[in-house]
């Protein structure tokens, strides 16, 4: 009777399945997905080759576990002395609720979730959340609570809380505005490109009386090979911000940049949200390669969500699918790459700065060998290098 009674909670459309060999394989294959088996319990049950002997012992564990539930009932009963004031008789049963709770998990081995609660709130500590995603967070971590771990949502919540615990929310690096401090790192990193140069170093100038960079991209466009992408890295040392790049080169799908929604499948964020985490810095340099030579598709244009992620009146509230909340991108610098502007999106085009780099002389190529490419190359080989 206890069997059938699990059956009919666990199981309804199994109750009329004729009661022969195949059908009985078939109930203790479903049953040892109830939540009321610990670890131990459900290897013992596999170990069982004749179904007859896992049927058993299933019942078994069934009967030991209503014992130990109607041995609680009677406790309780006993202790519980509910008032006739509706505040008072609430608040009593809900302790009965997190006692049943307790015990629940302490069977089933559900208990086993503070771990992960614990590292997601270690990850939390010295981050400043906006109070609608720290209002989510709680959210997720009361849900992810109540579910069994082979629930199928259960790993769509425990991602969802490691990816955005583990966003640099209210962390980020000071800017450094020095002048002669970032002509310096050009001119290490760098040969020739003066009029280039000059105008970064206006860009930080303009920046510095400013007080910040909100607001500001910068489009460099230029042949391949004179440097834009590195040119990328040396804005990000001159003020001292991590950095990140992106290659957007033949995408063409949306969700590289705002991921997919966390209802699918395999689902996972964006470019822009991976490179946050990667950069531990909610204000780092971020270079967009390539941007020239993005395709198109019927799932809607990467160009379009560029837009949403280089104007300043709509970075700041940035929604990726898969985190499917407001992202602040306003802190972050974001430097794009093109061979040409003519295959660039206008409205795109017209939200950024524009920088043209021209390609060297044969006198200017010399230099850069001797004094960048042959030293290095030395360096590589552990050969000294005497000019």
């Amino acid at each position: 009777d206890v069997y059938k009674r699990q059956v009919q909670i666990n199981a309804p459309e199994l109750v009329h399945a004729p009661e022969d060999p195949r059908s009985l394989d078939l109930l203790c294959g479903f049953l040892t997905l109830s939540p009321l088996f610990t670890s131990r319990q459900l290897y013992q049950l596999l170990e069982k080759l004749s179904i007859k002997q896992r049927a058993r012992l299933a019942l078994k564990y069934f009967q030991k576990y209503e014992e130990q539930f109607l041995e609680q009932w009677e406790t309780l009963e006993q202790q519980a002395n509910l008032p006739m004031d509706p505040s008072q008789a609430k608040k009593q049963v809900q302790s009965m609720y997190n006692f049943l709770k307790k015990q629940q998990q302490d069977y089933t081995g559900q208990s086993n979730k503070s771990p992960f609660i614990d590292k997601i709130k270690d990850n939390m500590q010295g981050k400043i959340f906006p109070e609608e995603i720290l209002k989510m967070i709680e959210e997720e971590i009361s849900r992810i609570e109540e579910l069994a771990e082979h629930h199928p949502d259960y790993n769509t919540s425990r991602n969802f809380l490691e990816l955005i615990t583990s966003l640099p929310f209210g962390v980020d690096t000071q800017d450094n505005f020095d002048i002669e401090h970032a002509k310096r790192i050009l001119d290490e990193d760098h040969y020739g490109l003066e009029e280039v140069k000059e105008r970064i170093l206006e860009f930080i100038a303009v920046a510095k009386l400013k007080g910040s960079l909100k607001g500001k991209t910068l489009l460099l466009v230029g042949p391949p090979g004179v440097g834009k992408t590195s040119i990328g890295s040396s804005i990000a040392r001159c003020l001292g911000r991590k950095y990140g790049r992106i290659s957007l080169g033949g995408e063409h799908d949306v969700a590289v940049l705002k991921g997919h929604r966390k209802t699918y499948l395999g689902s996972y964020p964006g470019k822009i949200i991976q490179t946050l985490k990667t950069c531990e810095s909610e204000n780092p340099v971020i270079l967009l390669d390539e941007i020239d030579k993005i395709g198109r598709s019927l799932r809607g244009s990467l160009q379009d969500a560029l837009l949403e992620i280089l104007d300043p009146q709509q970075n700041h509230k940035f929604i990726d699918n898969f985190l499917d909340t407001p992202i602040d991108l306003s802190k972050v610098l974001f430097i794009c790459s093109a061979n040409l502007t003519e295959t660039i999106h206008p409205p795109v085009l017209d939200r950024m700065e524009v920088i043209t780099l021209s390609g060297y002389t044969k006198d200017e190529k010399w230099q850069i060998f001797e004094k960048y490419l042959l030293p290095r190359s030395y360096n590589n080989s552990a050969v000294s290098y005497t000019h």
